[in-house]
């Protein structure tokens, strides 16, 4: 869309195949659950896809990389990278205590 600033995002979940029917026209495949609701997913490409799909069953907590985006009706997140919550814990705070909080221990 013309004029619209793109600001990546990172959210972190579990994630479930969107099923629900409703008025959202604009293919997001999946949901995302976190503390503060569900969060419509589409992924850019056939692997980020491929991803979501792997760990949609519900319980692996993943994290997603995306853009905000409107369809024609709704909001959703247009996903470019998807990654094991421990595995970025792993990397950004070292020996497994999640980051930021590792900087407050």
């Amino acid at each position: 869309m013309a004029g619209e600033i793109q600001v990546p995002v990172g959210l972190s979940g579990v994630v479930t195949a969107n099923v629900a029917v409703g008025i959202c026209t604009d293919g997001a495949t999946h949901l995302l659950h976190t503390p503060t609701g569900a969060c419509r997913l589409k992924g850019r490409n056939e692997a980020t896809i491929r991803a979501l799909d792997g760990y949609a069953d519900g319980k692996t907590q993943i994290m997603v990389m995306g853009y905000p985006a409107w369809g024609p009706e709704c909001m959703y997140v247009s996903v470019y990278s998807v990654a094991l919550v421990s595995e970025v814990n792993k990397v950004l705070g070292g020996d497994g205590i999640p980051w930021p909080w590792k900087l407050l221990a």
